[in-house]
């Protein structure tokens, strides 16, 4: 950081108090996270200077272990607050590989010279910083018109009069003094044993990047969770907090870790995973280490306990799509009772058994005329009539927990118009909501101690660019960007351009950009969670997702982005568009409620029929049309398959024995599938051919350090753009200041 002796800033609107830490715009407050104003801070004090990545990084960062994705989330998150656009250098200036310059004339004021920046303040905002330890300023203080009285002596024959009030007034003034400082002392306390934006205090756990699943036992003394080693294979570990050393529960296996939890006595553990035929399987280990035990099959969420720990309760989603919350004995899964049943498995997610064991919380989302909504629901243990805890909202939350007296819960989710999930806690009686962290990271899950002195979440980082590697045969793929976070779908355009799917600050948009990297140009100034672009069949337009209309449907435009219209009003969730080589139809993914289905309709919209009763996962049309491959879950395997099938009639042609991750698409000649695929995790991975003549896979391009996300195919077919990167996820463990 910079030590110089300058207390304010000012550039263009704006002012920069360095020791009340705040940023002005027009004497008006602009929010700022602490670690977004030190960013702030440090560019103003180098300007026009550049600052190295790695530089920038150790000065704001101070020596913690940060990824460049997170120095590229904060300059986006900068750049927002100051009213920057993403491809628009007024203040903060992009240098290619090597960091960022701060462009805007700056003026530096010593202390002395704040009449110009300081701002009038009212009583109730004066408060409010010194909750916060902002120092008022000492010229607002004003003295009181009594004062003035006491300027003359009172005449002599008052003076013994006046002697006892002055006494029982000082009296009285010591009583109050005492009184109010007993309750600031109180309130105090009060304030320091909630959970609060300002009193949270992150400790980074872990610095590996690849934990999945995490929880803290409930008397806050063990992390366990769960990781990938690399290689595919995932292991379970026990981390005592404030030891350096973690200890390995389960081996290294092809299990996938889905859920994990502490019983209350602090003694087992239970995970659930998935197993190679699919199923979800619950297990129990000592948490002293020793040999699992299999407790309950065909479990869709993590186990909640009741406040004895004799039982425990999940959800389950049955053959005949119905999903049941159910309560088992802890010991052994018996005695299975159901309580409540929904046909819509958004209706039940992730419930949690409430401190005093008399209800359960849960997320319930649905679909309304504005788009789909997402809420905390409660239900009586003994099972009974639904009631609301948080209002439903567009920003989707996620798994809940109780406060341990039960006057609140805190839960992931998302604000309005972004995916990035941050933490919130909502008062159980009054339904008030407080937004708890608010940084360009994402935070996936929070979990309490059982005396709520700390909680662990992950906290997830993604980051992404795009490649090119050259085909016939495929050769070293090259990075082409650096200064847009591209982790999704892309498309090749007529003129040689590409239209590729970014996330900016949790937030998707689409960007038109030259084979090079250069000419970024956004297809709307407002973005609205575009997504999944593809080409109609005769080039003159685009299909792509938009939430514009408050969920997610299929969107038309022209090349350029003019003239967008709605062709599908589902109020459900639909993904990948894609027109039929003779412009007649479209395929796409449609949320049926329960799974993905592979669904087409008209191009010109009308009715959806359902193409097959499978769960289905990625899908493309060949380059004549006449067939489409996609893979999906086969029930009977217990695995993923790829399918080929006949569009004419849905014959099916012939299956294989892959299992593609996020990007499934023809080679250009027409006779192989290429499909990205991995060892390592289900985000990501190197690519294969196929031959569809049902010979081997081979594998044409190692990803290893950076997955394959998605790709697509340049104009003229000679060259393959892919959107690569990788999740950064580690444990943070939040305590509260004061404690």
């Amino acid at each position: 950081m910079g030590t110089d002796n300058f207390r304010y800033y000012e550039f263009d609107d704006y002012q920069i108090d360095v020791r009340r830490r705040i940023l002005l715009k027009k004497g008006e407050r602009v929010a700022l996270s602490s670690r977004i104003f030190d960013l702030l801070l440090v560019l103003v004090q180098n300007e026009g200077r550049i600052l190295e990545h790695d530089e920038l990084l150790e000065m704001v960062w101070e020596g913690m272990f940060v990824e460049q994705s997170n120095l590229k989330k904060s300059v986006s998150a900068l750049r927002q607050a100051l009213g920057e656009q993403p491809n628009e250098s007024i203040y903060i200036k992009t240098v290619p590989r090597r960091g960022y310059s701060f462009v805007a004339d700056v003026r530096a004021l010593p202390d002395a010279a704040n009449d110009s920046v300081i701002v009038k303040q009212t009583r109730e905002e004066i408060i409010v910083e010194e909750e916060y330890f902002d120092e008022p300023d000492h010229r607002e203080i004003v003295v009181s018109p009594i004062r003035r009285e006491l300027a003359a002596p009172p005449p002599e024959n008052q003076k013994r009069r006046a002697r006892w009030p002055l006494v029982a007034g000082g009296v009285c003034a010591v009583v109050l003094l005492a009184a109010f400082g007993l309750w600031m002392l109180a309130r105090g306390r009060a304030l320091a044993g909630e959970f609060r934006p300002d009193n949270l205090r992150p400790q980074k756990l872990t610095t590996t990047g690849n934990i999945l699943q995490a929880t803290i036992s409930p008397d806050g003394k063990t992390v366990i969770y769960a990781a990938s080693d690399g290689s595919g294979r995932q292991s379970l570990w026990l981390k005592r907090i404030g030891q350096t050393n973690a200890l390995q529960l389960v081996p290294p296996s092809d299990l996938q870790y889905n859920a994990i939890v502490v019983s209350p006595d602090n003694n087992s553990i239970y995970y659930a995973v998935t197993e190679k035929n699919a199923l979800d399987v619950l297990y129990r280990v000592p948490i002293s280490g020793g040999a699992a035990r299999k407790i309950v099959e065909n479990i869709r969420s993590t186990p909640t306990f009741s406040p004895d720990g004799k039982k425990f309760a999940f959800v389950r989603d049955t053959p005949d799509k119905m999903r049941r919350l159910l309560i088992v004995n802890a010991e052994d899964g018996g005695g299975e009772q159901e309580i409540y049943s929904v046909s819509d498995n958004h209706k039940l997610i992730e419930p949690r058994w409430s401190p005093d064991g008399g209800k359960f919380a849960f997320v319930a989302s649905d679909v309304t005329e504005k788009g789909r909504v997402w809420g905390l629901q409660e239900i009586p243990a003994p099972g009974g009539p639904i009631r609301q805890i948080l209002a439903p909202q567009v920003g989707k939350v996620y798994a809940p927990a109780w406060l341990k007296d039960g006057s609140g819960l805190l839960f992931p989710a998302e604000p309005t118009g972004t995916r990035q999930r941050q933490l919130w806690r909502v008062d159980y009686r009054s339904g008030e909501v407080t937004r708890l962290t608010n940084d360009v990271s994402s935070y996936e899950d929070v979990v309490l101690s059982a005396d709520n002195s700390a909680l662990v979440s992950i906290q997830s980082d993604t980051n992404g660019d795009l490649w090119s590697l050259n085909w016939n045969p495929p050769q070293t793929a090259s990075k082409i960007t650096e200064t847009r976070n591209f982790i999704g779908f892309l498309t090749g355009l007529p003129d040689g351009r590409l239209l590729a799917e970014y996330v900016e600050n949790g937030s998707n948009g689409l960007e038109y950009l030259s084979t090079d990297g250069g000419n970024l140009s956004p297809m709307f100034e407002q973005p609205n969670g575009e997504r999944s672009p593809s080409l109609t069949a005769d080039g003159k337009s685009l299909l792509f997702i938009s939430r514009r209309s408050g969920t997610q449907e299929i969107w038309k435009s022209d090349l350029d982005g003019r003239d967008p219209r709605r062709l599908t009003d589902d109020k459900t969730f639909v993904l990948c568009p894609r027109q039929t080589p003779d412009g007649r139809e479209i395929f796409f993914l449609r949320y049926d409620g329960a799974r993905w289905r592979l669904v087409k309709m008209p191009a010109a919209g009308g009715d959806v029929v359902h193409l097959v009763n499978e769960v289905a996962g990625v899908y493309s049309l060949s380059p004549d049309g006449k067939q489409y491959a996609f893979s999906y879950l086969n029930e009977e395997k217990k695995r993923w398959l790829v399918a080929l099938r006949n569009t004419a009639d849905n014959s099916t042609v012939r299956e294989f024995e892959i299992d593609p991750i996020s990007y499934l698409d023809w080679t250009p000649d027409g006779k192989s599938l290429i499909y990205n695929a991995s060892e390592a995790s289900r985000e990501g991975g190197s690519l294969w051919v196929q031959p569809l003549d049902g010979t081997a896979p081979k594998l044409v391009f190692e990803a290893k350090d950076d997955p394959v996300y998605y790709g697509a195919w340049s104009a003229d077919k000679q060259k393959l753009f892919l959107s690569r990167g990788k999740t950064i996820q580690n444990i943070v463990l939040m305590t509260r200041g004061g404690e």
